[in-house]
């Protein structure tokens, strides 16, 4: 699908789809800030500029569609549907009979529509659901609470919804249940909510309340709330995780009182290994000494004691051993293993903490929902009727609509004004702009935090879905991990429907277009995209391809060798290669467009000439043989290499006593020593031998058996039957390799890739980038 406009006559805009499934209607949204277009059975939403927005697939055929603000109403033959930008769908209501939706009707829940009698009718529907999840995705929350109250929606599939879409906070202040409620606030962040949900939980069933502790204990510490995850450890007598807590956060007082737990007090199994671990943290090496004695390790505390000095205990020691002691090696190198110095020491819990950056509060924070007043209208529906209150205002935003009214992407993102397409279209708060229904623009400095506010900035698009967007060529959507749409693109371009050749190509693309840069120990490497580069050796905002000009290039003179060595097989299997790899390089000007023309028209010579010379060497008919020796010499190939192939064509020639045709080589190999290198062919050729021998077929010229080719007439290979087209006859040929046939339909047996008489569009790169145009194969 293509956006032109008619005025600039120029392509805006470009969404790809599949061929199987053309369009057959487009409906545009009543602000023209999307549009829906749908097939039988496939669904695209996109926005203003085609940037696609979702799509859907339905098993019944869709009969018709209608937007009710910017939510697509539509209807298969037995159900009315939802779909919204964002993917969510639903069903409305059954229907009994198929309809042709015309209109929706908001204000009063009526669709509008024509029956299969031509005869005009309406039909109640209940838009709650999908209201309900427009206002959750655009921060509506007073419609939020509004509905919730109302009870059209309930059930634990509403909070399911929440949760899956990213809003746990919002479901939180609505949940009863205590354990969902402390589910929901690990998964927001919400410490405090959880911890009171905890403790309620742990009196009411102590070993489901322990589980709830230890899933805060994690999360808080993920946060570095130190005096949370301290409580929580202390819940579940969690000893070795909380003397690890006060090693790292310095809390050497409580790590002294650890081990005094740990050797006056506990009684279990592990209880030894935990006073072990203390002495190490807190560095104190006598109470080391008498845990191994009170271990059994009266040798291992032997050897602790002499080697950090302690002669008394090592006396002590050495007697009861009985003079059983072991021996020690040279101790004059031995350096003393203690714990670091703790710097800054905190004088409360909560100094313990790690800094955290203070961001914004939800929207139901410090607002008390039982006292809300829900008739007061959301903040977006406020300056929408502050904006039809103000009729100036409303006529100066109409005149910014531009010429259709759609909405630019990049002005909404940005929230600044342009010109062109849909200046000003949608001048509502976006979900960044609002942060518990203010404005984050003008912050109040009265609240908590003041001018150290901070909003956290949304996330942006990464350089593998920009380069998606940005590029057509089957190489670009690979590196960005597109693959289906790589294979379309082919498909689209050259006709492939045979993707084994490219498969590997694009494999590597996606592979070499990411630099893998190795972190410290125990974290992932971090992935890092190779962008392509300009002159001035500024990025393109493409990826940078791993095949360029000068690979296939070097591909074809290694088979020009293979070639001139008579390694037929492994010569074709290269020119192949270099087939399959010219639809991903990086078309960046006309010279280069017109360099890989070039390039496949010589491979498709020498493979068609190598395919002729493999059958001439398995036909056993000598008049085939001396016809395909024939045809071969007429492929437009290296004149050493058309040398050649003439002169085998003079042998079988000469052979079957057709003098005739034997002179006409003999006469295009001299023609080929004078216009050629002739230090180059004189080692393949003794032009003294043909001049002799086209002296003496003259003389005869006559052909002892008939061969179906004559010389100086137009010579087209069928390449499938490797016979000469009837002369006359419109050959169909390869869109991408060229090569020419009798029949349409069949795979290219030269490239192995592209439909035999398939239409084929050109490739036409986005916004100006990496390309000379519209390039057709």
């Amino acid at each position: 699908m293509v956006l032109y406009d008619i005025q600039a006559m120029k392509v805006v805009g470009e969404l790809r789809i599949q061929s199987r499934h053309p369009i057959k209607y487009v409906v545009w949204s009543p602000k023209h800030r999307f549009v829906a277009m749908f097939s039988k059975s496939n669904i695209h939403i996109a926005r203003a500029n085609l940037d696609e927005c979702c799509f859907t697939f339905e098993n019944s055929r869709i009969k018709s569609g209608a937007w009710d603000e910017d939510t697509f109403v539509y209807n298969t033959a037995t159900h009315i549907k939802y779909l919204l930008p964002n993917g969510d769908k639903g069903i409305i209501r059954t229907i009994e009979d198929p309809v042709y939706i015309c209109q929706i009707s908001p204000n009063s829940n009526e669709v509008h529509f024509l029956n299969r009698e031509k005869k005009a009718g309406v039909a109640k529907i209940d838009p709650t659901e999908y209201i309900y999840k427009v206002a959750v995705t655009k921060c509506k929350y007073r419609t939020v609470v509004r509905i919730m109250r109302s009870g059209k929606l309930v059930g634990k599939s509403i909070i399911a919804y929440l949760q899956k879409k990213g809003f746990p906070e919002v479901a939180l202040h609505f949940v009863k249940d205590e354990k969902i409620k402390f589910q929901l606030a690990l998964q927001c962040g919400n410490i405090a909510t959880a911890k009171e949900s905890a403790e309620k939980l742990e009196k009411k069933n102590p070993k489901e309340g322990k589980k709830c502790w230890e899933k805060l204990g994690v999360e808080a510490l993920r946060q570095g709330v130190c005096h949370i995850v301290e409580e929580a450890y202390m819940k579940t007598s969690n000893f070795d995780r909380l003397s690890f807590l006060y090693t790292i956060t310095g809390n050497d007082a409580n790590l002294r009182k650890m081990l005094n737990i740990a050797s006056k007090y506990r009684r279990d199994k592990n209880a030894i290994v935990s006073q072990f671990h203390n002495t190490l943290y807190l560095g104190d090496v006598e109470a080391r000494v008498e845990c191994l004695k009170k271990a059994g390790m009266s040798k291992l505390a032997y050897v602790t004691a002499v080697t950090h000095g302690l002669e008394t205990q090592a006396k002590a020691i050495a007697t009861e051993l009985k003079g059983d002691v072991p021996a020690l090696p040279d101790l004059s190198k031995a350096k003393l293993l203690k714990p670091p110095t703790v710097i800054i020491r905190a004088k409360t819990k909560k100094e313990y903490n790690w800094p955290l950056v203070e961001v914004s509060s939800g929207y139901f924070d410090g607002i008390d929902l039982a006292n809300l007043d829900l008739s007061q209208p959301d903040e977006e529906e406020k300056e929408k009727l502050e904006l039809e209150d103000d009729p100036i205002e409303a006529e100066e935003t109409q005149d910014n609509l531009g010429g259709w009214g759609v909405q630019d992407t990049k002005a909404e993102d940005s929230k600044s004004g342009g010109d062109g397409w849909g200046e000003g279209t949608d001048f509502k708060l976006d979900l960044d702009d609002i942060v518990g229904g203010e404005d984050t623009a003008a912050p109040d400095d009265t609240k908590e935090g003041g001018d150290d506010f901070y909003v956290f900035p949304s996330e942006g698009k990464s350089l593998d879905r920009k380069w998606a967007e940005s590029s057509n060529l089957a190489g670009d959507l690979a590196a960005a991990g597109e693959f289906d749409m790589a294979l379309h693109s082919l498909n689209r371009q050259i006709a492939a429907i045979r993707f084994g050749p490219v498969e590997d190509k694009l494999v590597n693309v996606w592979n070499m277009s990411h630099a893998s840069l190795p972190m410290v120990f125990g974290m992932p490497s971090m992935t890092v995209p190779l962008q392509r580069l300009n002159a001035q050796d500024e990025p393109q905002g493409l990826p940078r391809l791993c095949y360029e000009m000068h690979h296939c290039v070097d591909m074809l003179q290694q088979a020009y060798k293979m070639v001139s060595t008579g390694a037929f097989p492994e010569a074709l299997g290269i020119f192949r290669n270099i087939l399959a790899t010219i639809p991903v390089l990086d078309i960046s000007s006309q010279d280069q467009e017109a360099k890989l023309r070039d390039l496949r028209s010589i491979c498709k010579e020498y493979i068609t000439g190598l395919r002729l010379e493999a059958a001439r060497r398995r036909e056993k008919n000598p008049s085939r043989q001396s016809a395909l020796a024939a045809y071969f010499s007429r492929c437009r190939m290296q004149p050493v290499h058309q040398v050649r192939a003439l002169l085998n064509a003079v042998k079988i020639a000469f052979k079957l006593k057709n003098y005739k045709a034997t002179a006409s080589f003999c006469r295009r190999i001299l023609e080929l020593c004078v216009s050629g290198d002739r230090n180059q062919l004189s080692k393949v050729v003794k032009p003294t031998q043909i001049r002799a021998l086209l002296k003496k077929t003259e003389g005869l010229n006559t052909d002892a058996v008939p061969i179906d080719y004559r010389e100086g007439e137009t010579l087209i290979i069928d390449c499938k039957t490797l016979a000469p087209l009837p002369k006359g006859a419109k050959p169909v040929k390869c869109p991408y390799c060229l090569s020419c046939y009798s029949k349409e339909g069949t795979v290219c047996v030269t490239c192995e890739i592209a439909k035999v008489g398939a239409d084929i569009q050109p490739y036409r790169p986005r916004g100006g980038q990496g390309g000379s145009g519209a390039m057709r194969w």
